[in-house]
């Protein structure tokens, strides 16, 4: 059973290339193409499509819209964002409105085949670039997080906890 694909990029010849490259593959078909963000979200509640391929800068509906719309409207659909913007408040808002990857243009159209088979499977996929800046994001946060629980707790609370932690009792 082949993946339907509906692809959805402001850019022709680049939409282009990409059909004939899925075209290649013997499990992956192209339904529809897209060029805008509207047309994107009516193609894929018409097609019903496996995965969206959609790029995040487009006219009339920016991708981040036409994702959280996505989810909400077909939550069975998988979307693989396809973009060249690495900037960490795309990416965060990116996954925030459910996209299943993250992938920059700059990969190889090999890197692309594989993300399609690991959103296919049900995992997520970041590229390397964007990966770090999420992860370091979320170490910051964390150390943030971790931070401002301990600094609610008055010196002897702080005290306390350390005790316990090094098996003492309450009392």
């Amino acid at each position: 059973m082949s993946v339907r694909i509906l692809l959805a990029d402001d850019h022709r010849m680049f939409r282009d290339g990409l059909r004939a490259l899925l075209a290649a593959q013997t499990d992956l078909e192209v339904v529809g193409e897209a060029e805008d963000g509207l047309t994107a979200l009516e193609l894929a509640m018409k097609l019903r499509p496996d995965i969206v391929i959609l790029d995040l800068a487009m006219p009339r509906l920016h991708g981040i819209e036409v994702v959280r719309r996505l989810t909400a409207d077909l939550p069975q659909t998988r979307i693989i964002v396809l973009t060249m913007h690495s900037d960490r408040r795309f990416v965060i808002e990116a996954l925030r409105s459910g996209a299943a990857a993250y992938v920059l243009k700059e990969s190889g159209f090999a890197v692309l085949a594989e993300v399609i088979e690991d959103v296919r499977a049900g995992r997520l996929y970041l590229s390397p670039a964007v990966a770090e800046q999420v992860i370091r994001d979320y170490v910051r946060l964390a150390e943030a997080e971790a931070g401002s629980a301990l600094a609610v707790l008055s010196g002897r609370e702080r005290e306390v906890m350390q005790l316990i932690a090094g098996g003492r009792s309450t009392k």
